[in-house]
């Protein structure tokens, strides 16, 4: 689920010309599965960190 729910996330963040696609407030336990396809954990100060990715 998660591949081609975030590979229609890109496609359409792209035709929206979005530079970067951020998952707000991401399930703690699928960081690790966001992160090994191309996420980067932010960790802005005293907010919950957003799992961030730039849009090719």
């Amino acid at each position: 689920m998660i591949p081609a729910g975030l590979t229609a996330l890109l496609a359409y963040a792209a035709v929206l010309g979005k530079g970067e696609m951020r998952l707000v407030e991401p399930f703690a336990p699928l960081v690790p599965a966001y992160e090994a396809r191309g996420f980067l954990l932010v960790k802005p100060r005293g907010e919950r960190p957003p799992c961030v990715r730039k849009v090719p």
